[in-house]
């Protein structure tokens, strides 16, 4: 058996698609299995360095250099912009074809479906998979200590491309938040350098980010494949969504209390409620409220339980 996961990133796409795919990799590496990432990384070289650092994946950029081998081959889709008509994807190809889906992707021919979201309702239809268990989630991801640091420490990330300048915005609504605490800006945009106030610190979109976020009290970030990552290190969360994809996730954490919705692009700029935001800063008794809920509800194998499903079926 071969794995081929095809996916795209870029800075209009984002990085989610990748991310999950990766995660997947990485336990189908961890058994033996090889494996191949089949697309695009374009304009984001922190998520192209992360490709590149996973050891014995095969990484080929454009799918007319990869042939399908239809008796050995499974082939995990996991996109919203690849035509459904595509040459590449056609099940006679494959061995089986597998789909990673939520309510945007294209209604893809595929034998085993998996939807990694928290809602534990989201289909009853045959051969689909949902629900926290089927969350691919990276290896990097650990739990620390649930005691807050003796100054705040907070992250602001707007996913794994900045959309939208969330990360400039927040960090105008922090500077009237008068609190000592330290607020590190993972964004590639150096603009956002806050000279006057020593609280805030820029730091390059990468491999730190995992460093900080096991250390960070609160993390402010978009609704995106990342914040269910931050979630599953169970820490405080306030979330905003930035593009119509990140409605689903921004309304299910909000149901089920993992994350607390703090606001919306709307039109032409960012609507945030800053009296809850306020609260999420001031309060460590609100942040540990959230860290409580999220305390068991994505438990780190979910890239292990979509592996074992497709070793399941293969004959």
């Amino acid at each position: 058996m071969r794995i081929i996961l095809r996916s795209d990133a870029s800075d209009s796409i984002g990085a989610g698609h990748i991310m999950r795919c990766l995660a997947i990799a990485e336990e189908s590496i961890l058994r033996g299995i090889p494996t191949y990432l089949v697309g695009e990384v374009k304009n984001l070289p922190w998520l192209r360095d992360r490709v590149c650092s996973l050891p014995k994946l095969i990484w080929i950029e454009n799918p007319d250099d990869f042939l399908p081998n239809p008796y050995t081959d499974s082939l995990i889709i996991d996109s919203y912009s690849i035509p459904t008509r595509d040459s590449f994807i056609d099940v006679m190809n494959w061995y089986r074809v597998i789909a990673i889906i939520d309510e945007k992707t294209p209604n893809y021919e595929a034998s085993i479906l998996f939807h990694p979201g928290l809602d534990i309702s989201w289909s009853k239809e045959k051969n689909i998979y949902y629900g926290p268990k089927y969350i691919p989630i990276r290896k990097a991801i650990s739990r620390e200590s649930s005691e807050e640091n003796q100054k705040l420490c907070i992250i602001v990330v707007g996913g794994g491309t900045d959309f939208r300048n969330f990360v400039g915005v927040i960090a105008d609504q922090l500077k009237d938040i008068d609190l000592e605490f330290t607020a590190h800006l993972f964004s590639n945009n150096y603009s956002l350098i806050q000279e006057e106030d020593t609280r805030f610190m820029l730091e390059p979109i990468g491999e730190r980010l995992d460093y900080m976020a096991a250390r960070a009290d609160l993390i402010l970030t978009t609704a995106s494949t990342t914040c269910l990552e931050f979630v599953a290190r169970e820490k405080a969360v306030g979330m905003f969504c930035a593009v119509e994809n990140q409605s689903i996730y921004y309304k299910s954490l909000a149901k089920l209390e993992l994350a607390c919705p703090l606001g919306k692009f709307e039109g032409e700029h960012w609507e945030i409620d800053n009296n809850l935001l306020s609260k999420l800063i001031y309060s460590s008794e609100y942040r540990s409220e959230f860290r409580l809920k999220t305390r068991g509800v994505i438990d780190l194998l979910g890239a292990a339980r979509i592996l074992n499903r497709i070793s399941a079926e293969y004959k």
